[in-house]
């Protein structure tokens, strides 16, 4: 009985202590907000720079390619500015050479032709034919002029392109800070939102009305283990007087089977002794005299372990059959649903304000199998959860607070009003309607139509085989002198033609695109300064739909998580069922049912000996007969 009856209380108290555990385990679902909460914390801490950074991200190739552009037209007029005025020089600088190379060659044709056309000079017919030829071969006064296309581009560039770029370039590149400046109040009133929702979400621990259905079974629960405290030391008290009646009984069993014993043992002892009368007499007389104690012993005690034996199958066996075994296969739960069976101010169904679609049966089948209170009692009816847990009243403000917010963000010109100018000057200067071929044409032309090389050394040629040597002389002056103007004034000429065909080439290959580059970068520009406020500001509200939508999914996890835990975890029903179990262990295999096995067979109850007292009154007589032989 003391184990049973120590469980009750600790039972008891083990199911009052989960049913106080409901609205701590309330309360400490509503603060795992706190996990929720800082992530969102974290994530707007983060939200203004990663917004910020990712319109930059995604708007920089278009920004850096019209800055790109900038600087190449920038680059192209500094270049062609710079190749124009080498072209107008050295064209300058070569037809005031040529007038020169024009009056030396002439003087140095006549001569030379005079002198090979002597009939002194030997051999002279065959450098004849290049000394007549001594004469200019381009005429660089006929190239056209590119004055006026300098005077156009006269002073340019006026506006300073590189800082026109950096300034495009630092203000672009400031967006991600000048996000986090403009977001910050915003921000702040997010954070704000987000600590009124953790006051919100604390009203749904103040209002879930667990406890107001709890409280009655607790108190009860709670008088009863106080009841059972008590019973719990009677019994305790009374298994003291069981151990001395146990011990008692014990002691009279052992007495009777010690009588029979030693009587059987005396009366065989006797008999195997019968040669000496006086022993044998004496030794049977006093087994007889045990075996009389111990049938008096037995009829004395058995009707009082007649009376316990049937005392505890009375008792035990009834509870075992009526109560435990319906118990077991939950038929007295059924018992108890059936109406008539209990007085109508026993109704537990109404007591325990259990749902109209359930009874006693099937509320403890739904809770063993891990049902919530949710559930099982009438909760829905007196508190309306979807209500509490919906997810607009939490973040009705939060998301409307983003929706509102709008970023302007400033209008960057990559261009003043100087730089525009500037390139549209550019374009309409002409420098695209140049004859540039006419300009190829004339420098493919040489400076002197015959080599002054080649005659030089054919006239030193001649002068060795001459045999007049006023000739010979006159033939060394001669190719000194064309020496003189090939090194002086041809060499000149020929670098500054080689100078000027670079700036040709460059001008030529430039010149064909110039118009659709120029229109080009010009359109980039008015529309990436038109588009890119609209561009930024719909990023931005695809930003922030993103940062809505994972800061929403995050209210949403938690609310449906609260959701499954309240109704499935925190409010279990499931120690409601085990209570209910434990106590059929502890009344049927704790206490009826040792009961019934100790009885059936573990207990070997003392029986009466077989012999009746005309046995004992023969076996006397024997005894005396024997004496007398």
């Amino acid at each position: 009985m003391e184990p049973g009856a120590r469980a009750v209380p600790a039972t008891l108290h083990t199911l009052r202590k989960n049913i106080d555990s409901i609205p701590q385990g309330v309360q400490s679902v509503v603060e795992q907000f706190s996990v929720p909460r800082q992530q969102i914390i974290s994530d707007l801490n983060n939200v203004s720079h990663s917004i910020g950074f990712t319109i930059h991200s995604l708007l920089k190739e278009q920004v850096y390619s019209v800055l790109e552009a900038i600087q190449g037209r920038a680059q192209d007029l500094q270049n062609s500015l710079h190749h124009l005025q080498i072209l107008h020089k050295t064209v300058r600088t070569l037809t005031h050479f040529q007038d020169e190379l024009g009056l030396a060659l002439r003087d140095r044709k006549e001569s030379t032709v005079s002198l090979l056309d002597s009939p002194h000079c030997t051999s002279c017919a065959r450098a004849l034919g290049k000394a007549q030829s001594l004469e200019p071969g381009a005429d660089y006064s006929r190239v056209p002029s590119v004055e006026q296309v300098l005077k156009t581009l006269s002073g340019l560039p006026k506006a300073n392109f590189p800082d026109l770029i950096d300034q495009g370039n630092s203000t672009f590149n400031s967006m991600p800070d000048l996000a986090v400046a403009k977001m910050a109040q915003v921000v702040q009133d997010l954070k704000d939102e987000v600590n009124k929702v953790s006051k919100k979400v604390q009203s749904i621990a103040d209002s879930f009305p667990v406890s107001d259905y709890t409280q009655p079974l607790n108190d009860a629960l709670m008088q009863a283990e106080n009841k059972s405290r008590p019973y719990l030391q009677e019994v305790k008290h009374y298994e003291k007087y069981r151990w001395i009646v146990g011990i008692v009984l014990c002691s009279v069993v052992l007495l009777v089977v010690a009588c029979n014993l030693l009587g059987l043992s005396l009366g065989a002892c006797g008999l195997a002794m019968r040669e000496d009368p006086s022993d044998y007499e004496s030794r049977g007389e006093a087994g007889a005299k045990f075996l009389l104690v111990g049938v008096g012993f037995s009829f004395l005690f058995s009707w009082l372990l007649i009376l316990l034996v049937f005392a505890t199958f009375l008792v035990g066996g009834n509870v075992q059959t009526l109560v435990c075994k319906n118990w077991a296969n939950q038929e007295i739960y059924k018992f108890i649903d059936t109406p008539g069976n209990l007085p109508p101010s026993t109704n537990l169904t109404q007591l325990l304000n259990l749902k109209r679609t359930l009874n006693l049966t099937s509320a403890y089948q739904e809770c063993k199998k891990g049902a919530g209170l949710w559930d099982v009692l009438q909760l829905r009816d007196a508190y309306d959860l979807e209500d509490h847990l919906h997810l607009s009243q939490y973040t009705r403000d939060f998301q409307k607070r983003l929706d509102n917010f709008n970023l302007h963000f400033e209008e960057i010109h990559f261009l003043d009003g100087a730089g525009r100018r500037d390139l549209e000057t550019f374009r309409q200067s002409g420098i695209d309607q140049l004859d540039y071929p006419m300009f190829q044409a004339e420098m493919q032309n040489p400076v002197v139509r015959t080599s002054l090389e080649d005659l030089a050394r054919d006239l030193e040629g001649l002068r060795k085989i001459q045999r007049n040597i006023t000739i010979a002389g006159r033939l060394a002056n001669e190719s000194q002198a064309l020496w003189k103007i090939q090194n002086a004034t041809v060499l000149t000429q020929e670098a500054l033609v080689v100078k000027l065909n670079e700036s040709v080439q460059f001008l030529s290959a430039m010149a064909p695109h110039l118009q659709l580059l120029l229109k080009q970068t010009m359109a980039e520009i008015a529309l990436i300064e038109t588009m890119l406020p609209v561009q930024a500001q719909r990023l931005l509200r695809h930003e922030i739909g993103c940062f809505t939508r994972k800061e929403l999914g995050y209210f949403s996890q938690y609310l449906n998580w609260v959701r499954r835990t309240l109704t499935e975890d925190v409010a279990s029903c499931q120690p409601l069922a085990t209570a209910l179990d434990n106590g059929r262990v502890i009344l049927c295999d704790r206490i009826a049912e040792p009961w019934l096995y100790c009885l059936r067979g573990d207990l070997s109850l003392p029986h009466p000996p077989r012999y009746s007292s005309q046995a004992i009154g023969r076996g006397l007589r024997h005894l005396q007969d024997s004496d007398s032989r």
